[in-house]
């Protein structure tokens, strides 16, 4: 089976929600999912619960604070 690649980006909310109804869909089909966050702080709800299934791979990276355009250079330098 071929594989695809989701990205969501972007202001507002539905991002997570998506990409976890797609990833959990999968795994419902025993299909194998890597499930990839940027720039979370913490370890979420969302991640903690997706741990325990078998069919999905979690990466988290981030460096605790949210992208903005005030501190576009500090996420510059981080992804240096």
């Amino acid at each position: 089976m071929l594989g695809l690649v989701h990205v969501y980006t972007g202001n507002g909310k539905g991002k997570t929600t998506s990409a976890l109804g797609l990833a959990l869909r999968a795994s419902g089909h025993e299909m194998r999912t890597l499930f990839v966050q940027f720039l979370k702080g913490r370890e979420s709800g969302e991640v903690k619960a997706l741990k325990g299934n078998k069919f999905i791979d979690i990466e988290t990276f981030g460096t605790g604070e949210f992208f903005t355009e005030s501190k576009r250079d500090l996420f510059l330098e981080y992804c240096r």
